[in-house]
């Protein structure tokens, strides 16, 4: 078994954008829970307007929504995966292209998660990253190798979640076992006490 890289950041690519962050060996949730909302910083000043109705966050950039949009596979302001699914194993110009945008933002969005924490290792899932694959994934990668060579730096790790699509689930099950198996521990101290 390999030793817990820590501080870690788990980023999930999905319809939202979000993350959890490994910190002295413990989940860190911040004041209020809120902690690891990366979806949601302004990446654009007065950019693209986001779902939560402010202009310009990561999430409309980097968001499976704003992919499909810009690949033509929105119907009814819904994301036809299928459709999407279907131009990328067909090597779609207009698809792949809407992926290699948003791994440049995300790749943005890393440089950030990386000065903002400084992990060892950045763990990226979630449909995003398994629908766009090695175009999503390489434009994000380039742009933060970018950013630590222009800063003379060596960038974290970035790795794909070992259980892809399923990693957030998989996490939360693992965190309530954690949380079961140790009562006591730091972790479970922050849980809400059932009524």
């Amino acid at each position: 078994m390999r030793p817990v890289e820590d501080p870690l950041i788990y980023v999930s690519c999905g319809v939202g954008v979000g993350s959890g962050i490994v910190l002295n060996h413990g989940l860190f949730t911040g004041a209020s829970g809120a902690a690891g909302e990366i979806g949601h910083p302004t990446m654009v000043v007065d950019g693209k307007p986001c779902s939560c109705g402010r202009l310009g966050c990561a999430e409309a950039y980097v968001g499976l929504t704003a992919i499909a949009a810009s690949a033509g596979c929105v119907v009814d302001g819904a994301v036809d995966r299928n459709a999407l699914k279907a131009q990328m194993a067909s090597r779609a110009r207009r698809s792949r292209d809407a992926f290699a945008m948003a791994g440049n933002a995300l790749g943005v969005l890393l440089q950030n998660v990386w000065t903002t924490f400084n992990p060892q290792v950045i763990v990226l899932g979630g449909e995003t990253v398994a629908l766009g694959g090695e175009v999503f994934l390489d434009a994000a990668v380039g742009r933060l190798e970018h950013f630590a060579s222009q800063a003379g730096l060596a960038p974290p790790a970035v790795r794909i979640a070992k259980y892809a699509e399923l990693a957030t689930a998989v996490g939360g099950a693992a965190y309530a076992l954690h949380c079961l198996l140790r009562p006591f521990g730091p972790a479970a101290s922050r849980l809400p006490v059932p009524a």
